[in-house]
Formats: structure tokens, sequence, C-alpha cells
């Protein structure tokens, strides 16, 4: 190790420290003449040198719609007599609405308390045309698939399930556009419309 003394009384000897400061001196002064130009005015940058997305516009905020409801009652099969259970149907209601609610059954936990339906698939209800107080029925061939008693359960279901929005209406049944035999809660049959009147019997005593 070099240990070097400095005199500050001679004459041909600077203190260190100053030679470091003119070295310094010198580097700021190349620094600025070399450094970053600067403008007295904004300038417009090119789309293309933006970062992809920041010139996007925001996007809306995505809105859910909610289809307003209101409670009805469709009926369903317990001990071989019909039962009405709530359901919430899309508002205006109608008897296509009350229908759909039917096609999907019973809950699970209706179906532990022994409710069932004899609307035995989604499809089974086929088309619905209503107009002048007249409700026009077509059935899939399940309905055929059925014993005579459970085919007057699900035309019960049907008609008091529809007749729930329209207590007036008629209806007319058809498989397969082709007219059936509709059966009656006295053991009989016809091809002539039917109404509420003719199944409530079907309902179980509350």
């Amino acid at each position: 190790m070099t240990v070097e003394n400095w005199d500050p009384r001679s004459p041909n000897t600077r203190p260190r420290h100053f030679v470091i400061s003119g070295w310094l001196i010198g580097l700021i002064c190349v620094a600025v003449a070399c450094g970053i130009p600067t403008e007295s005015r904004a300038r417009r940058t090119p789309g293309s040198d933006v970062p992809f997305g920041l010139l996007d516009p925001p996007s809306a905020p995505q809105t859910t719609l909610v289809q307003p409801t209101t409670t009805s009652r469709i009926y369903l099969v317990r001990n071989d007599q019909l039962v009405a259970a709530s359901r919430e149907i899309p508002t205006p209601p109608s008897p296509s609405g009350n229908l759909t609610a039917l096609s999907s059954g019973p809950t699970q936990e209706e179906t532990g308390l022994g409710f069932r339906s004899e609307i035995v698939t989604r499809d089974f209800i086929g088309s619905v045309r209503q107009g002048a107080g007249l409700i026009q029925i077509d059935l899939s061939t399940g309905l055929t698939d059925l014993s005579r008693a459970d085919q007057l359960l699900a035309i019960s279901q049907i008609v008091l399930t529809a007749s729930e929005i329209d207590p007036e209406a008629v209806f007319t049944f058809t498989v397969d556009s082709s007219p059936i035999d509709i059966p009656l809660p006295n053991g009989s049959t016809t091809q002539e419309r039917v109404g509420r009147p003719a199944y409530l019997s079907m309902v179980a005593p509350s």
C-alpha cells in the first residue's frame, strides 16, 4: 500500500479533489452538448408508434337484461290427483308461458315430496295456438304411449295449467295434427272442445 503525503504549501502540488472536480465539469459540458434535444411545442405521435390498444375507445359496460316475471300456478300429479304448484313465468302471463313451465316438470324438492308429471318430455306439448278464447294444442305421440288413466291426468294437467291464465278458454287437442279422443273424468271421451270446469274434479281437495 502506497501512502502519498500532500504539502499544501507546495506551489507545484494541487489537491486531488480539484483534479476530479475539473474532470466532472468537462463531462457535464459534453453531456449538455450531446444531450436530448428539446422542442418548443408539442408534436403529434403517429398512431403506428403508439402501443397496441392505447388508442382504442373505452368499451361500454355490458348490461344484462332481466325479463320481468310474475307468479302463476301449474298442476302436478300426486296420488293420482292434481295439486297446484307455484311457478315464476315471464310477463305478460300467457297460457303458453304456463305450459312451458309445466313442461319443466316438478322440482327436485317436489319430487321428494311425491309429486310427478305425466308431461314426461319437454316436447310432449308441441304447438300451442290461441285466439278468440280457443286454445289449440298439438301433442306428441308420447300421449298415446300412456295408459288411459295417465292420458286423463296429462290432459287434466294441460287444461288446468293453461286455464289458470284464461279460465274461460276452451281447448281442442290433436296428436301430430290429427284429432284425438279426449279423455274425460267420467270415463268417456270426446273430440269436442273441452274447458276448465270439465277437469276441476281431478284437483285434490285443499
